[in-house]
């Protein structure tokens, strides 16, 4: 029975991931084929000759090596390929998997992500589900948005500000689907109507972490999600760092807005000084841990992130970014003096109750009266005993 094309594409593509893992290809191998051949179907048809003149053409850095030697190498690929059982269980899985919408990219094919080529570990092919990724690739930075999956109330706060100000500007945000910072990032991004791209670990069929379902829904709808993983492969621990590397690798920039010195959002910013990406860092309290790992990557040598024209600027966008504070509308502002002096007091850090007492002079009674009534409002978010503006708060100072 014939397949649709669009399964029959992703089939195909799972069956040539299949292959690479088999034969243990490094991606470097496999690209001297995907660099070359955009079309999964032309690819597959390819005989062992028509393989060899792939790999023997005059930009391929292997066209120096003998024809034999070359033949050796592409005859197990060849007959991977032609492996039947394989290719029944790689349509299998497609069928399974075609609500998914799930689109194959090659590594030559133009809507491949160009900034990947920097990488020595640059995957073959990607698997790609949302429409948007031609419009994506048109867009001017890349900024990868990542950090703690615990955020305080500090981390949340700077991650809305700082990506709703890339989106504004026109940057597309990069992170990783995970709880935390990334989700905070992608949800951000869709509210503002920017563009987001995730990157999973796994294939596409598997929504992780659960409970980011919806957001994945709503991702593969408005934003793109890439992984260099065929369906069936499931969030393993060891193909997280590995989807580090694309993290970084797909943009310009790399703004860590909150981490621990231990924390795992380390790894990517360890691919991002090998990849020659910029790094930034947001400061935080030095009496918070939440945020000594941005500090040590401040004292290792990464930009200080306070603000988005800091990464448009490093990115060669010098430009006037004042009209991307959020526009007040009629309303919005706090009259209320003694409510104003709670918001600035908050402006860029979080407070105790008897440290913000004591900031605006004012009695405790007094103090704890007006910041239940602030946060039943929705001004303020309260986090491990300390207080914070949440994003309205911040559009009414």
């Amino acid at each position: 029975m014939e397949q649709p094309s669009d399964v029959m594409n992703l089939a195909m593509a799972i069956h040539l991931t299949n292959c690479q893992r088999t034969l243990h290809l490094r991606h470097a191998e496999l690209r001297k084929l995907t660099d070359r051949c955009h079309d999964l179907t032309q690819l597959m048809q390819l005989d062992l000759d028509g393989l060899v003149g792939l790999m023997t053409a005059q930009d391929n850095p292997e066209a120096s090596l003998p024809e034999d030697r070359v033949r050796i190498q592409v005859l197990a690929i060849h007959q991977a390929l032609q492996d039947s059982r394989s290719q029944k269980e790689a349509i299998a899985l497609a069928r399974q998997c075609a609500h998914l919408a799930i689109e194959p990219v090659l590594s030559g094919d133009p809507q491949f992500p160009q900034a990947l080529h920097d990488l020595n570990t640059c995957p073959a092919l990607l698997y790609v589900r949302g429409s948007r990724l031609p419009d994506m690739l048109q867009c001017y930075p890349w900024v990868t948005v990542i950090g703690t999956r615990r955020p305080t109330v500090y981390g949340q706060k700077v991650t809305r500000k700082i990506t709703r100000g890339l989106c504004q500007g026109g940057a597309v945000i990069v992170s990783g689907l995970a709880r935390g910072i990334d989700t905070l990032a992608h949800q951000t991004a869709l509210k503002n109507q920017g563009f987001t791209v995730g990157v999973i670990a796994s294939g596409h069929d598997y929504d992780y972490p659960p409970e980011n379902s919806g957001l994945i829904a709503e991702m593969a709808e408005q934003g793109v999600i890439l992984s260099e993983h065929p369906p069936g492969v499931p969030p393993v621990r060891q193909n997280f760092p590995a989807r580090n590397r694309l993290l970084s690798g797909l943009s310009k920039a790399v703004a860590v807005m909150e981490a621990a010195q231990k924390s795992g959002t380390l790894i990517t910013t360890t691919y991002a000084a090998d990849q020659n990406r910029e790094v930034f860092a947001v400061p935080g309290s030095i009496l918070d841990q939440a945020s000594a790992g941005c500090h040590q990557l401040i004292r290792d040598g990464a930009h200080v992130l306070e603000s988005v024209d800091d990464i448009f600027q490093i990115c060669g966008l010098e430009r006037q970014l004042s009209w991307l504070e959020p526009v007040r509308q009629a309303g919005t502002s706090v009259k209320n003096r003694e409510i104003s002096q709670i918001l600035q007091a908050l402006r860029i850090q979080s407070l105790t109750m008897d440290e913000l007492a004591a900031e605006i002079a004012a009695p405790a009674q007094e103090t704890i009266a007006r910041v239940a009534l602030m946060e039943l409002q929705g001004y303020l978010a309260q986090s491990r005993g300390r207080y914070a503006l949440t994003e309205l708060g911040d559009s009414s100072i």
